[in-house]
């Protein structure tokens, strides 16, 4: 601001040695000053006073511009050191020009200083404020920028807030695409199902039209699948245009002045040829093959619905706006390395940051998606020699046809069902083909699981060394008690014929401990014959006991019985 700064001019090279005794006066005149500035100059008088000590200790010569020149302000050699640098109060511009109180000064060989002060608090325009305010939201990098002005602050605000709002056109326009493209896809699915289910029939393979039933609903489901085809192609030339306003605004300008470049009209023909597929209403027809000995009928609808089915591919492009890999942070840094950060690559960096549930994802996608391939190219199929019913009622639902997907996705195969079709079986050899490929990321997952971190590698050496230490010992300690015994017996000799007479000793004593034995089993024979006719002699006198005790019960219950009659005849009589 005017009257806030003072400006001093001297020359590029003082001689910095402050042991030598040159005088040079550095002021400010009056001449040189507005009169409004006047009371700036009293109120710093204590600095310009500073400023006069200073220049007392600089060196005075005949020639000062001669030693001036031998010394530069920015030598770093240790010559010197600049005074007006050491105390903080001057300020020094690069700028070899320099505007004071409105006026240019240019010197040739000069660098110039100015003199700092607090700028008083001033009432800012309604206009400025907004520039403040629109400034302020600039990020940290932009807002410590030196040597630019306002202007071109505020036009690389401009170029930020640019950069940001087509950021977020492309992620609206991508998550629209998506929802459409997977939106599409189940509209003819459920439109195919049900034009199928309702107005034809299939006998032994062949499709025939029987009735023209849900017309109404059919017209309008594929009404809205054109419109959701138009607004597709519509997304992706928006795609393509709003990525190559990126890329101008990236390369500062530099870049092809429309979508119809080498970089893009391969990709671009080939996503509007798949986004532009839909079924108009009216066209309907039956396509009958004969294939690997049976016949099989194609409706022209469930082909454009198989077709239909690709444009799942557009929600691959939203993957890339909510994955932490490809946000601004990771884009700075790939870009700095060298690599793209597009959804591949936080696909990769995902399944490798979650493993399991990464693998999880993308194999349970692949499964409902292929599995709705081979259900619209399977179910239609007869062969006369083919006499299993389980077979058809098999391949005829929808979710048969997902559990021989994850059969043959994980490698187990247990043959409830097969392909019978050309298009059936090469989709299952692909589905073979991507299930080895996720066996062996599944198995790299579970080495990698295996596989020791730095501080478990280094707890398992620990441990491993005091666990074969303990085995030492203890086999050190076996060794020791082992040697003890040899100490023990090694004066006990015994001669052969000793030796010899011991063990047939111990020989003859088992031998007659098992005769004995021997002998005793006839003897048990006889007892137990015995304790037999025993028990028999025993049963039948329990058996003649038991017979007596029932016939004296019987007896005691007779006398009873005539007791009580003669004395209920005894008391009728006294009645």
């Amino acid at each position: 601001m005017l009257g806030s700064e003072i400006q001093l001019n001297i020359p590029t090279s003082l001689d910095q040695s402050v042991s030598q005794q040159n005088q040079s006066f550095i002021s400010a005149t009056d001449q040189d000053l507005l009169p409004s500035q006047k009371d700036v100059i009293s109120l710093r008088q204590y600095q310009i006073d500073t400023f006069q000590n200073i220049s007392q200790i600089i060196d005075k010569d005949e020639s000062p511009n001669k030693n001036l020149q031998d010394n530069q302000l920015n030598n770093t050699n240790g010559g010197g050191r600049n005074p007006f640098k050491l105390l903080g109060l001057l300020n020094e511009t690069e700028k070899r020009g320099s505007t004071f109180f409105g006026s240019s000064i240019k010197k040739e060989g000069t660098r110039s200083y100015m003199l700092k002060s607090k700028p008083p608090k001033e009432k800012l325009s309604r206009k400025e404020r907004i520039k403040q305010f629109l400034l302020n939201l600039l990020p940290r990098g932009l807002k410590s920028l030196k040597n630019v002005n306002d202007k071109d602050q505020y036009n690389v605000y401009n170029i930020v807030k640019k950069r940001e709002i087509l950021k977020a056109k492309i992620m609206l326009n991508h998550i629209a695409g998506a929802v459409f493209g997977l939106g599409h896809g189940w509209l003819q699915f459920n439109e195919n199902r049900i034009y199928e289910e309702s107005q034809l029939k299939s006998f032994q393979g062949v499709l025939t039209k029987v009735s023209d039933s849900k017309q109404s609903q059919i017209f309008i489901m594929r009404v809205t699948g054109m419109i959701i085809a138009a607004f597709l192609v519509f997304s992706v030339v928006k795609h393509y245009q709003y990525d190559l306003q990126m890329k101008k605004i990236i390369n500062g300008g530099f870049s092809y002045p429309s979508i119809w470049n080498p970089d893009y009209k391969i990709f671009l023909v080939i996503e509007i040829v798949i986004c532009c597929v839909f079924i108009p209403p009216g066209l309907n027809g039956i396509l009958t093959f004969n294939t690997n000995g049976g016949t099989v009928s194609y409706s022209v609808d469930m082909i454009f619905t198989s077709l239909t089915l690709f444009k799942g591919y557009l929600v691959t492009r939203v993957y890339q706006h909510i994955s932490i890999w490809t946000n601004y942070e990771a884009k700075r840094i790939s870009n700095r390395l060298g690599v793209q950060t597009d959804e591949i690559f936080g696909l990769k960096s995902d399944i490798n940051n979650y493993n399991f549930m990464g693998l999880l994802l993308v194999a349970t996608a692949l499964i409902i998606y292929i599995s709705a391939f081979l259900f619209g190219f399977e179910r239609n199929y007869y062969n006369s020699e083919l006499t299993d019913i389980h077979w058809y009622e098999f391949m005829r639902f929808y979710i048969n046809q997902v559990w021989l997907q994850i059969e043959t996705f994980f490698g187990v195969g247990y043959g409830e069902g097969y392909p019978a079709t050309i298009p059936g079986r090469t989709i299952i050899i692909i589905s073979c083909l991507g299930s080895q490929y996720l066996l062996s990321i599944l198995v790299c997952i579970v080495f990698s699981w295996a596989k020791f971190r730095p501080q478990e590698a280094s707890a398992y050496q620990i441990l491993l060394q005091k666990t074969n230490k303990y085995r030492a010992q203890e086999s050190a300690k076996d060794v020791i008690v082992q040697a003890l015994r040899l100490k023990k017996f090694q004066y006990q000799v015994y001669s052969p014929n000793r030796y010899l007479h011991k063990m047939r000793r111990k020989l003859a004593k088992k031998i007659e401990q098992t005769k004995q034995l021997a002998a005793q089993v006839p003897k048990l024979t006889e007892k137990m014959q015995k304790l037999r006719e025993q028990n028999k002699q025993n049963s039948k006198k329990l058996k003649t006991i038991a017979d007596m005790s029932e016939n004296v019960m019987e007896f005691f219950i007779q006398q009873n019985n005539t007791i009580m009659r003669s004395q209920l005849k005894k008391q009728i009589a006294r009645n």
